[in-house]
């Protein structure tokens, strides 16, 4: 299985080389940070955590941190002002839940207390964002074959982020084929064809199928026939709701498609189509 997410943004509150100089003898260097942390493991358990890191060899300090994990749906888990010399971590988390997707968000408050200077630090905030959406992963081409004469067929399937490909109701994989020029709907050549299609084409298929069939399909003959080609470009896409704001994501291609209509020597017609290494024909026409 795979983590959903595994981001980790820091948050420098300070660095200081000296602190109140008047204060401060001889001048020493304190590495003074606090950060928050966000992610996500296989099952889909939501994690976070906050640091506050005050460590210093010459001076008593004590590190304070409170942190904060909120759902996109309300829920939240915190652990409040734990306390440590130097520093201090802590780490919160929520169960997965199907229904409350998208950006989890880590927020901590960082205090630091000096036993000369009082509090250096008193209230400072750093946050982490996750984003939490079991995405169609592993898209791949399981086999082709022509099930009817000229239609030719690819069968694809695709896994789960997490695992659980019934997790992903809030996902679809789906196609993109574009064709030779911009005009739309895009006409076939008129004859051997009588035929036209959206251009671009987009269907879209539940990310829970995990499994589809494509099939590229003849068009409709026109007589008398004359030869003709004319080549489309695919790719494979998925888009999930909770993701990207549902923008696609290419996941696999692209590729060309190729038909054709040649004539033969013995003067007739012969319809082939090729895409990747797989080819169907009609031969001859009728």
């Amino acid at each position: 299985m795979q983590s959903l997410c595994g981001t980790r943004r820091a948050f420098i509150l300070a660095s200081l080389t000296t602190v109140l100089a008047a204060l401060v003898s001889p001048l020493r260097v304190w590495a003074v940070a606090g950060y928050s942390g966000a992610s996500a493991g296989s099952d889909g358990t939501v994690y976070g955590w906050g640091v506050t890191d005050v460590t210093t060899y010459s001076y008593i300090h004590t590190a304070y941190v409170t942190t904060t994990l909120r759902s996109p749906n309300g829920r939240t888990a915190t652990r409040a002002w734990l306390s440590a010399r130097n520093s201090i971590r802590a780490d919160v988390s929520l169960a997965w839940d199907s229904t409350d997707l998208g950006t989890y968000t880590t927020t901590s408050t960082h205090k630091a207390y000096c036993t000369q200077m009082g509090w250096f630090i008193n209230g400072a905030t750093s946050n982490a964002n996750c984003n939490v959406c079991p995405e169609p992963v592993n898209f791949r081409e399981t086999g082709w074959g022509e099930p009817f004469d000229g239609v030719l067929q690819f069968s694809y399937a695709w896994d789960s982020s997490i695992g659980d490909r019934a997790e992903l109701t809030n996902c679809e994989v789906g196609e993109y084929v574009t064709f030779p020029t911009s005009t739309d709907p895009w006409v076939w050549p008129r004859p051997p064809w009588y035929e036209e299609s959206p251009n671009p084409t987009i269907d879209w298929v539940p990310g829970t199928d995990a499994v589809f069939t494509d099939d590229h399909l003849t068009g409709t003959f026109l007589s008398p026939y004359k030869e003709a080609t004319f080549t489309t470009t695919q790719k494979y896409r998925y888009r999930c709701k909770c993701k990207n704001n549902n923008t696609p994501v290419d996941i696999y291609g692209p590729h060309t498609i190729t038909r054709s209509v040649t004539k033969k020597t013995d003067g007739k017609y012969k319809y082939t189509i090729t895409k990747k290494a797989g080819t169907a024909s009609i031969d001859p026409l009728p």
